[in-house]
């Protein structure tokens, strides 16, 4: 049988590797030549790197027997692939053994619904656990898939319950903005801070329906996370009027379908406003909070948005 693909300690330039492997987040670019290549995030047991393979117009993500090269290219590294096989899972390869994440999310999963308790009203607390867990706290399937799927497909917590993970961190950036001393927004309404913590520790719940394990699913292909987030809303609709107006209902859901702020459709109101600050504030620091782990592992230097950084 084959073994598993690793990248030793040391690895030099053009280093021959192989092994088998999980190519995920895979994206098919041009060169400048005009030839076809698959770029994304090759995934071992011990860690992931980039990847490219040129001359290629389409590869799907899945596990592979691969064989291929060290490649370093302005100080960073990555694998040039040359061959990629099909492995069968269950084969003795299955792809949640290439699954990183450093995250516990049953603890997540505790201190999420405490962040949110400790600084929301009972209707507030009644509106995450409907938004959740459904009508009822019926649908702990979606619970339990909110818990293990990924933030993004290769961006800001892309590894197993990085989505919880995130919207933990933007509700607790979202608390600590509306409970300062010295912002108006400690002196707001109970109701505006419900929807702006709520809505914001929830805005990203429609990717358990874009995502499947961090690759984009069937139907995400279609909508995104946005418009899966406002169709849940939706079927809450004469719940949520019950507990905030249909004012509170409409706010909620700018914040779901506006939180992307410029490179979506634009937010209008103060509570989507807030929500994609704090969203685009965690997936920033997020970002140079995974550099700073690849820092501590060895690497001389990171880039992290438009910075080069090092420890």
């Amino acid at each position: 049988m084959a073994e598993f693909f690793s990248v030793p300690e040391g690895v030099s330039d053009k280093q021959q590797l192989g092994g088998v492997a999980y190519l995920r987040g895979i994206n098919i670019a041009t060169a400048k030549n005009g030839s076809k290549y698959a770029a994304g995030i090759l995934a071992t047991k011990e860690g992931e790197y980039p990847f490219k393979k040129w001359s290629t117009e389409s590869l799907d993500a899945g596990v592979y027997e691969l064989s291929g090269a060290w490649n370093v290219y302005n100080g960073s590294g990555s694998v040039i692939i040359n061959t990629a096989v099909p492995v069968k899972e269950g084969k003795g390869f299955n792809k949640q053994d290439f699954l990183q994440s450093r995250y516990n999310p049953m603890g997540l999963l505790h201190d999420f619904q405490v962040l949110v308790k400790d600084n929301v009203s009972e209707k507030g607390c009644k509106l995450f656990n409907m938004l959740l867990a459904g009508r009822g706290g019926k649908d702990q399937e979606f619970v339990r898939r909110f818990c293990n799927e990924f933030a993004a497909c290769t961006h800001h917590d892309a590894v197993l319950s990085g989505l919880i993970a995130h919207s933990y961190k933007t509700a607790e950036f979202l608390v600590a903005v509306i409970n300062s001393p010295i912002r108006v927004f400690r002196d707001m309404s109970q109701d505006f801070k419900d929807i702006v913590i709520v809505g914001g520790a929830l805005h990203d719940l429609g990717k358990v329906y874009e995502y499947k394990l961090g690759e984009m699913s069937d139907m995400g292909k279609f909508i995104s996370h946005r418009t899966f987030a406002v169709m849940r809303a939706t079927e809450l609709k004469d719940d949520i009027i019950a507990l905030y107006g249909e004012e509170g209902f409409v706010k909620l859901v700018s914040i779901f379908s506006q939180h992307h702020g410029e490179f979506e459709e634009t937010p209008r109101t103060v509570e989507a406003l807030l929500v994609h600050y704090a969203d685009n504030f965690d997936a920033q620091v997020t970002t140079l909070d995974e550099g700073v782990q690849k820092l501590q592992q060895g690497d001389d230097f990171v880039r992290v948005g438009d910075f080069r950084v090092s420890l």
